[in-house]
């Protein structure tokens, strides 16, 4: 089985992924350090380099790849957060994994993005390059809607990744179509 979490950037994809597969012994692959890895940039650095469609084909193909390696095999990933919702993603994970939606209240969210030191080009800023965070709370809810298409929605008001991903094993044991 494969399981992809979606969520909105900062919603804590990567930590409780590396968790949750770590309980499932299960590998885990952030399709962001996968993109990074094999095209030598991270996203960030893509999208200001080459443009947003480009690094989406890229994040495509990788996405398409890693399901293809890993096709009747275990995997936890952890998606990029518009990697659900460009291309035909969608549909290819529907068919391929188990998606999971972790959705980690904004204020949550905010203060995560306010502390990482990860560039990311696609928070809206004003003309002073500060963080348009009413803007982003917009984009967050208009993205929201689209993540709660994936098969499980899991509510993440956990501030630590460990007890996040050890709610999220239960609620996946309890999940009948698992």
């Amino acid at each position: 089985m494969i399981i992809a979490l979606t969520g909105y950037m900062g919603s804590g994809k990567s930590s409780l992924g590396k968790h949750l597969a770590k309980k499932l012994a299960m590998p885990f692959i952030d399709l962001d350090r996968y993109v990074e890895e094999n095209f030598g940039f991270p996203p960030g650095k893509i999208i200001t380099k080459f443009g947003e469609d480009f690094f989406r084909k890229i994040e495509h193909q990788s996405l398409k790849a890693i399901l293809w390696q890993f096709k009747n095999k275990h995997l936890v990933i952890a998606l990029g957060g518009g990697t659900f919702l460009f291309d035909n993603n969608y549909e290819i994970l529907r068919r391929n994994a188990y998606t999971i939606f972790i959705d980690t209240p904004f204020e949550q969210i905010k203060r995560r993005l306010q502390n990482s030191n990860e560039y990311r080009p696609l928070l809206y800023r004003n003309e002073n390059e500060e963080i348009d965070w009413e803007t982003v709370k917009n984009h967050y809810l208009k993205r929201k809607n689209k993540y709660r298409m994936a098969d499980c929605v899991f509510h993440n008001h956990y501030s630590d990744a460990l007890e996040a991903a050890k709610k999220l094993l239960e609620q996946i044991k309890n999940e009948e179509n698992v």
